[in-house]
C-alpha cells in the first residue's frame, strides 16, 4: 500500500531471517532503489537454506527479475519474471490479482526490452483481470496504469 516507513520499522522489530532480508530488498526496489533490492538479494542467494525453500527463492526470483528490469537489464530480468509467472499461472485463478499484477509487472519489462507484442498481450490479460474483479486493492493495480500509460506513449 506504499507504507514503507511503517513496513519498514515492523522488519525492524522482526528476528534476523533471510525471509526478513527479502522482505527489505522488496522495499528498496518499491522505493526506487534497484541496485541496493539486488545487493541484499546477493547476500541472500549465498545463504545454502534460501535455495532449499520454494517460497523464499520465488520471491528473490521474482524481486531479483522486477530489478534487473529496472536497471535496464532486460535479457536478464524478463526470463526470470516468464520463469515464475509460468509456474504461477498453472497454480492461480486466470483473474488473480496477484497474477495480474505480475502479468503487467513482466509486460513493463518486455516494453523496456523492445517487445511491444508481448507487453500489449500482458495488458490485455491484467485488464481483463481487473474487469472481473474491480475491487482489488490499488496495489495490484498500479502496474498495468504504467504500462497502459507506457503503451500510449508509444503508439
Amino acid at each position: 500500500q506504499g507504507h514503507y516507513d511503517e513496513a519498514e520499522r515492523e522488519l525492524e522489530a522482526s528476528p534476523a531471517s533471510m525471509e526478513l532480508v527479502s522482505a527489505k530488498a522488496l522495499i528498496k526496489l518499491e522505493r526506487g532503489d534497484a541496485r541496493g533490492a539486488l545487493e541484499l538479494l546477493d547476500s541472500i542467494q549465498n545463504q545454502p537454506k534460501a535455495l532449499n525453500d520454494e517460497l523464499l527463492s520465488d520471491e528473490v526470483l521474482v524481486t531479483r527479475g522486477r530489478a534487473l528490469c529496472s536497471l535496464g537489464r532486460t535479457a536478464e530480468g524478463l526470463p526470470l519474471l516468464e520463469q515464475f509467472m509460468a509456474r504461477l499461472a498453472g497454480k492461480q485463478y486466470a483473474h488473480s490479482p496477484n497474477l495480474a499484477h505480475l502479468r503487467s509487472v513482466i509486460g513493463l519489462c518486455a516494453l523496456r526490452a523492445g517487445r511491444r507484442d508481448r507487453a500489449t498481450a500482458l495488458a490485455q490479460l491484467s485488464r481483463q483481470a481487473f474487469l472481473a474483479q474491480p475491487g482489488v486493492s490499488p496495489y495490484y493495480k498500479a502496474p498495468l496504469l504504467q504500462l497502459e500509460s507506457a503503451l500510449s506513449r508509444r503508439s
